[in-house]
């Protein structure tokens, strides 16, 4: 189930029409609308956060299993690589099975986009003065 689905079984659930549930997420019912028919695929995390306040929910249902058990807020961040390993994901708000080749490609990715920011960091720490 996509997150837009689950966010109108959770309203419908509540017994709350659009205006009302847009009204207390400081919303339009024509946001609430986007976000239930998949048309806005990415929802900010203090809206997620309020829609698991508003409805009972904790986040990860608000979310879905959509994360393969990763939990979306801990306090230690999984590790991309081993994320990959599971055969859905998802990304901007729709569900991706990831071949081999795909996850070959997105782990390649990660691995320059970590060490550019390695990179960067060992140069910012050179250019601080010492204390």
């Amino acid at each position: 189930m996509k997150i837009s689905e689950r966010i109108r079984a959770f309203r419908k659930e509540k017994g709350l029409t659009q205006q009302a549930l847009g009204k207390l997420m400081n919303k339009s019912a024509q946001v609430i609308s986007n976000w239930e028919r998949g048309y806005t695929t990415t929802i900010n995390h203090d809206d997620i956060s309020n829609l698991s306040k508003i409805f009972g929910k904790t986040i990860e249902e608000i979310v879905g299993t959509d994360f393969a058990g990763y939990p979306i807020i801990d306090k230690k961040p999984p590790d991309l690589l081993k994320f990959l390993d599971h055969a859905e994901v998802m990304f901007d708000g729709e569900v991706y099975n990831l071949s081999d080749g795909d996850k070959a490609k997105v782990r390649a990715a990660l691995e320059l986009a970590f060490w550019d920011a390695k990179e960067e960091n060992r140069r910012n720490r050179q250019k601080r003065p010492p204390k």
